[in-house]
C-alpha cells in the first residue's frame, strides 16, 4: 500500500523478475537469487491484462508445458470467478476472443487471475489485478484467493482487498516504511 508513484508496481516488477534491477540485489530467505530464478517462483498480474486471439482455453494455457488438467482449468476459473462467464459462452473455453473484443476489461482480469494460478509458481503478485471488477465480484475473487496456500502480494488501492490478507506492506519514497507484525518482506537490498 502507499500513494500513487511510491514505488510498489516498480519493487513488484523486480520482485517478479519482470524488471532488471540498475544496482543492488535481490535475496529470498537470506539467499541471493537471479532474475531467471524469480521468473520460476513468481507470477505477476498486473491490471494491464492481454489477450491474445486464439480461444479462451489457448489464453489460459498461454506459457505453459505440458498438458494440464481440465479439472484444474475449471477449478483456477471457479477460483477466478470466471467459470460462470465462460459457461454462458456458446463454446465454452473454445469460445474464440481476441484482443479487442469479446471479453470486458473485468473478464480480461479474471483470466488473467485463472492464467495465474494455472502456473502453479509458489508465489504470485498481483499488481491492481482486480482494479476493474465491481466490489461484489472482487470480493468473491478475493475470498477464493485468501484460501489458496501459495504466497501471494496484493497491490491496491480499494482498502477492500485488504480485509482478505495477512500482512499489510506501506511504501513510500521507493522504500518499504511499515509493516504489520510478523512481515517477511522479500529483502531488497
Amino acid at each position: 500500500m502507499g500513494q500513487s508513484s511510491s514505488g510498489k508496481t516498480t519493487l513488484a516488477k523486480i520482485s517478479s523478475g519482470y524488471y532488471t534491477k540498475s544496482s543492488g540485489h535481490v535475496s529470498l530467505d537470506k539467499a541471493s537469487i537471479s532474475q531467471a530464478e524469480l521468473r520460476q517462483l513468481v507470477t505477476y498480474v498486473s491490471q494491464q491484462t492481454y489477450v491474445f486471439t486464439g480461444t479462451i482455453l489457448e489464453n489460459l494455457l498461454l506459457g505453459l508445458e505440458g498438458e494440464v488438467d481440465e479439472h484444474l482449468i475449471l477449478k483456477v476459473c471457479e477460483q477466478a470467478d470466471i467459470l460462470a462467464d465462460i459457461q454462458k459462452m456458446p463454446l465454452g473455453l473454445q469460445t474464440q476472443v481476441s484482443e479487442d473484443g469479446g471479453l470486458s476489461g473485468g473478464q480480461k482480469q479474471r483470466l488473467a487471475i485463472a492464467r495465474a494460478l494455472l502456473s502453479n509458481q509458489p508465489i504470485l503478485i498481483f499488481d491492481e489485478a482486480t482494479s476493474g471488477l465491481d466490489r461484489e465480484t472482487e470480493s468473491r475473487v478475493m475470498a477464493n484467493l485468501s484460501e489458496l496456500t501459495r504466497t501471494m502480494i496484493f497491490i491496491a488501492h480499494r482498502s477492500s482487498v485488504y480485509q482478505h490478507v495477512s500482512r499489510v506492506v506501506t511504501m513510500a519514497n521507493g522504500k518499504l516504511e511499515a509493516a504489520s507484525p510478523n512481515f517477511n518482506p522479500f529483502q531488497f537490498i
